[in-house]
This record gives C-alpha cells, sequence and structure tokens, in this order.
C-alpha cells in the first residue's frame, strides 16, 4: 500500500457501524480499503475514546463479509478501548459471530500487550469476550508477579489467570519480598492459578516454592499461597508429600499450613523433623516455628508414639567438601550416585551422623549399602 500524507482531520466511524468492539474491526477495514484515505502512522495509534477499536498495519489483508472474516498483517497494532488494552502482533485475524458482531481477534507471531496492571508477550493470542489466550513462550507481569508459561488463560472479569506449563518447562512465578531487591520468592509448577482479587496462587503437580535469599525451599504436590498486599506471604498450605528445606532443619509431612500470623508452621501426617545436631522428631502433628532457630513449639502424638532422638554426644560438625567429590569420583564413584551429592557440596552439618542420614535419603537403598562407608571415610 502507498504511504500518503496524513489528513488534518480526525477519523470518524461510519454512523452504520454499531459500537461493537468487533464492528469496529469490520470499519476499519473498509476505511482502509477506500483509495485516498491516508494511512495511519506507524509510530503511534490515537484511539478516541468514544471510539471501541482502532487498527493499523503496514500491509492490508482483506475481508470476506460472506465467511464472516478479516485479516491483517504487518506490524499489526491496535487499542481496544473498553478493556484498556493496547496490543500489536504480526498478523491479526477477525471473526463474525452469530449475530454478525466481530466476536474474536486472534494475534499471531511476536505478539505483546498492555493493560494498566498488565504486560504480556507470547506467540499466539486470542481474544473472544473478556477471555484473553495466551499460548507459546508465555512473559507475563500480572499483578507485579512475574509469570513464565507455556499457556496461559485470563478470565479478566474475574481477575483469574489460568497457568499450564510443559514437562520441560514448568509454570515459574516470581515476586518480590522483602525489603532488598534480591529477596525474591520463585515458584513453580506443571500449573498454577492466580487469583487477583483475592491475592492468591495455586500450584499443582510438583510445586515449589523457593526463597533463594534466606535458603528457604517448599515443596509438595499442591501448594496455595496467600499474599498480601505487600506481596509477603501471608498464609501457605501445601498437600501432598510435603518438604521444607531451611538452614539447619528438614520437615517432611502429609500435610502442612501455617498458624498464628505466619509465625509457625503446622505439620499433619507422618510429620518428622530433623534439627541437624540437636534433635529428630517423628509424630502425626508437630508445630514447628517459621523461624528454623526457634526449634519446636509443640508436638501432639495422637494415636502414634512420639519418638525424639537428641544428640547428646560430642560428635563435631562435618562439611562435605568440594574436594570430597573430587575424591569420591577419582575413586570411581558411579557418576548417577555423584549427581545425587552434588548439591551437598560445601554444606556444613552438625554432626557426622546427620550427614550420614542425609546421604542415605538421597540414595538408593542398594547404592546406600554398597557406597556409603565409602563416602563417609572420603568426608574430612
Amino acid at each position: 500500500m502507498t504511504n500518503r500524507q496524513p489528513s488534518s482531520r480526525p477519523w470518524k466511524p461510519p454512523s452504520r457501524l454499531s459500537r461493537s468492539p468487533w464492528h469496529w474491526v469490520l470499519g476499519v477495514f473498509l476505511l482502509w480499503s477506500v483509495p485516498g484515505l491516508p494511512a495511519a502512522q506507524p509510530t503511534a495509534l490515537p484511539c478516541p475514546p468514544e471510539q471501541a477499536l482502532c487498527l493499523q498495519a503496514d500491509d492490508v489483508g482483506g475481508i470476506d463479509l460472506a465467511a464472516g472474516q478479516a485479516f491483517l498483517q504487518g506490524n499489526v497494532s491496535g487499542v481496544l478501548n473498553a478493556q484498556q488494552l493496547v496490543f500489536t502482533s504480526d498478523t491479526l485475524r477477525a471473526y463474525q459471530g452469530e449475530g454478525g458482531t466481530w466476536e474474536r481477534l486472534e494475534l499471531d507471531r511476536d505478539v505483546t500487550l498492555s493493560q494498566p496492571t498488565r504486560q504480556a508477550r507470547a506467540d499466539h493470542a486470542v481474544l473472544e469476550g473478556k477471555e484473553l489466550r495466551l499460548f507459546g513462550h508465555v512473559q507475563l507481569t500480572e499483578q507485579s508477579l512475574e509469570i513464565e508459561a507455556d499457556t496461559v488463560r485470563l478470565h479478566q472479569a474475574t481477575e483469574e489467570a489460568d497457568i499450564a506449563g510443559n514437562a520441560e518447562n514448568p509454570v515459574q512465578i516470581r515476586f518480590q519480598v522483602g525489603e532488598t531487591l534480591d529477596d525474591q520468592v520463585i515458584a513453580q509448577a506443571e500449573r498454577a492459578l492466580v487469583r487477583g482479587q483475592t491475592r492468591t496462587v495455586v500450584l499443582e503437580g510438583n510445586a515449589r516454592i523457593d526463597r533463594p535469599a534466606r535458603a528457604w525451599l517448599l515443596e509438595a504436590q499442591r501448594i496455595t499461597v496467600d499474599l498480601d498486599e505487600s506481596r509477603e506471604v501471608q498464609q501457605f498450605r501445601a498437600e501432598g508429600a510435603v518438604r521444607l528445606n531451611q538452614p539447619g532443619r528438614r520437615a517432611t509431612a502429609d500435610r502442612a499450613v501455617t498458624r498464628n500470623n505466619n509465625q509457625t508452621i503446622l505439620l499433619l501426617g507422618n510429620a518428622h523433623v530433623v534439627q541437624e545436631g540437636r534433635l529428630d522428631l517423628t509424630s502425626e502433628r508437630i508445630e514447628i516455628y517459621t523461624n528454623a532457630e526457634r526449634g519446636v513449639v509443640r508436638s501432639d502424638p495422637g494415636d502414634r508414639t512420639l519418638n525424639l532422638s537428641l544428640n547428646l554426644d560430642k560428635d563435631d560438625p562435618v562439611t562435605f567438601t568440594p574436594e570430597t567429590l573430587a575424591t569420591l569420583s577419582r575413586q570411581g564413584l558411579p557418576l548417577p550416585v555423584l549427581d545425587k551429592l552434588r548439591s551437598l557440596s560445601g554444606r556444613r552439618f552438625g554432626s557426622s551422623e546427620t550427614l550420614r542420614r542425609e546421604i542415605r535419603g538421597r540414595l538408593t537403598a542398594r547404592e546406600a549399602e554398597q557406597f556409603l562407608t565409602t563416602i563417609m571415610k572420603a568426608v574430612p
């Protein structure tokens, strides 16, 4: 299409067109198909408030009224006033509904979208009613949460986002906590649901919440996180194979929930807490302080005997050093076993017995039988 000098007169929609945003797609196509009309400016897209939808593109596509389809390509950009949505893509397709209104927009390749509380990039997007669906390498900033996923479905009326990853790339959600920029929470799962109105994040399928600045890691099959206005974790509820790792402490249970204004964590069902070099506690119900240094609040044994082991000997602390890994490698320890031990490198343990239990928990029963003695002998 040949570029022309812009007109000094403002654009006005034909009076016969409906105020439906999807009819405005039709209006734009019809205007651009008429010779002699000015081309839209590529650097800006003014859209008067009284207009529902404004569009521009480098190349005009076409419109098929019989099929109820329209097409634009080449640096497409648009503004949807009703939803305060600005978008760009390489191509755009529009489809009519049964009533003759243009009810669906499909954006393809290099898609970007912007709203007052939302920014997004994706390979593809579909805009239909109050629902926005994003597909392929999705990067979304939603209510101060940074989200990476394979697909996202946004319900704009309810402010909910259904998020899905895949086997190789799980959903990843980051949000800022604490007083420093380095203090972030990183959440991962196979699926996630973000409820904007209640500031709730639900993680499902190999869920984990990692706070690297505090070496704090929570893992479970399902984790529900309630955030306050400043995005601090107000409460969490974890279900299914719960594991909590903190410096100097490990805890496992069937379920876990925070209590007392997030000051304590209640572990329920097969609860087990190991405080390195201090105690080993097993019960059906154990309440621990969120701060690992404060230890256990109380335990209710219920139908099971309370088992408590205290470290009363004078076994000195030990460190699993990188040199230990190097020694074991030279001694011919199998690579799969070495890989299971790498995350221990540089960690300090309250006693050799604590380290022994940590290693045994990472190995299979057969590997522990074959190699545990060799591994412990290599520890300085």
